[in-house]
């Protein structure tokens, strides 16, 4: 007797959906909740969790249920959304609360994108993380990341030369510059087109493999025994997807180290991450653990691109606020004047629902106006306000060093050798620009038309 594919993934399907019924009715019998959407019975608010512009829904919920701390379910799964920066201190810092809240949600689509056991910001909360962490901050404290301030410095400047050219072609040269630090800091791999297979494949998984990790993203999160449902059967769209960045994560890898390797055949090896490491290797020995989980860290800084978001954010903001990107124009030249671009030497300051946290009317008035000056006593000294964007506690950002410098010197190259401003029809009139953010799951951008710039380099600008 054979038994079909489709007949037991309904025997998964039926004993897992009684075991979550009967774990369902027995927690909403244990106590109460914070407040959020009423779940229905046995799916609970599964058609709540919005698809797209998540943040901004969650500070709606906020409004309507009157509190800052939300909570909802989704197949007996129980979720808090937190959008307070208090309590975010209060949960994931102090450390009589911080070791309960450092763990990662239990992602089975994950699993088969393959970025459960490489990707250490995804690493459920142990052991074998504390490892990586420690590994981190060797290699990315505040010392340690001065060791790339050559290519994050080169890598700008190739930014600043391509702005000037095409600046029409600013959506690649983002994702380039992004790209070419990462890859260039830890495989030792000089990326010098938007062609380069490390750029489209980076490019491609994330957009790809993103938005199956947020809330209401893969219906294979809430419903484990999904899984076992074959790629190809109609309607498997996560499981697909799924399949399809695991080999291309597989794939960027295997090109990744193949020029690591390709560098040490020919004499040609660049300082990085992986090759310093190869090299001590080689030298003195490292067992295969240490040999995984410097590969593991490379593999997540190369697949973190926020600093594409950052730069199309920081560009809209100065495009949309002559104003201010004026006065830090003024400032720059005040620092290095206007016959050279800025370097790490003239830097003497480097300047959850993160979103809901930003917006806070109570603690910013008027959060939607663009107002850098906030964050400056009346010394002109920067405050003490938490950078939200490198996240709390534990599972804080641990390259914040090196992802700080990078865009600074970003930032204040653009600012010295650019006037950003709107671009123009083929009538000469100004192109109005947007401000619809596009949410691909991890990474929110703005999406805009180029704007020009006009080179200011060299050129007085009083």
């Amino acid at each position: 007797m054979t038994i079909s594919v489709s007949a037991v993934a309904s025997i998964f399907l039926l004993t897992w959906a009684i075991k979550r019924l009967l774990n369902t009715l027995a927690a909403r019998k244990q106590g109460l909740y914070p407040p959020g959407p009423r779940p229905k019975p046995f799916i609970g608010n599964i058609f709540d969790f919005p698809v797209a512009q998540y943040p901004q829904a969650f500070v709606e919920w906020e409004k309507k249920y009157n509190s800052p701390i939300l909570h909802a379910e989704v197949f007996g799964s129980h979720i808090l959304v937190i959008n307070s920066l208090d309590d975010a201190i209060a949960l994931f810092e102090r450390p009589e609360r911080a070791r309960i809240y450092s763990d990662r949600p239990i992602m089975t689509v994950n699993e088969l994108m393959g970025w459960d056991t490489i990707n250490v910001a995804l690493m459920p909360y142990g052991e074998v993380w504390r490892r990586h962490r420690k590994v981190c901050h060797q290699n990315f404290n505040i010392q340690a990341a001065r060791q790339y301030e050559l290519v994050q410095t080169k890598k700008v400047r190739e930014l600043l030369r391509n702005l000037l050219y095409t600046p029409e072609q600013f959506d690649n040269h983002n994702k380039l510059f992004s790209v070419s630090v990462t890859i260039s800091t830890m495989y030792g791999h000089d990326v010098e087109s938007i062609e380069d297979p490390c750029v489209r494949l980076s490019d491609e998984t994330l957009l790809l493999g993103s938005p199956l990790l947020v809330p209401g993203g893969s219906l294979i999160n809430v419903i484990p025994a999904l899984r076992y449902i074959p790629e190809w059967v109609p309607g498997a769209y996560s499981r697909k997807v799924a399949a399809k960045v695991r080999r291309m994560t597989s794939e960027a890898l295997r090109i990744a180290m193949g020029y690591v390797n390709k560098s040490f055949e020919a004499g040609t090896v660049a300082p990085s991450l992986v090759t310093d490491f190869y090299e001590k290797k080689h030298a003195s020995g490292a067992s295969e653990e240490e040999e995984d989980i410097i590969k593991n860290i490379a593999y997540t800084v190369y697949g973190d691109v926020q600093t594409i978001s950052f730069t199309s954010s920081f560009v809209y903001l100065m495009t949309v606020n002559p104003d201010v990107q004026r006065k830090a124009q003024v400032e720059i030249d005040s620092v290095i004047g206007s016959k050279r671009l800025p370097e790490f030497a003239d830097r003497t300051t480097v300047f959850t629902n993160i979103w809901a946290m930003s917006y806070n009317e109570k603690a910013y008035p008027d959060p939607y106006a663009f107002k850098p000056e906030r964050f400056l006593d009346n010394e002109g000294k920067l405050t003490d306000d938490k950078v939200l964007a490198y996240g709390f506690g534990r599972r804080g950002c641990v390259g914040k060093p090196m992802a700080s410098s990078t865009t600074w010197i970003m930032m204040v190259s653009i600012l010295a050798a650019f006037d950003i401003t709107k671009s123009k029809d083929k009538h000469g009139n100004d192109v109005e620009v947007n401000d619809k953010f596009q949410n691909d799951g991890l990474m929110l951008y703005v999406l805009t038309v180029p704007p020009s710039f006009y080179r200011a380099y060299n050129v007085s600008r009083r």
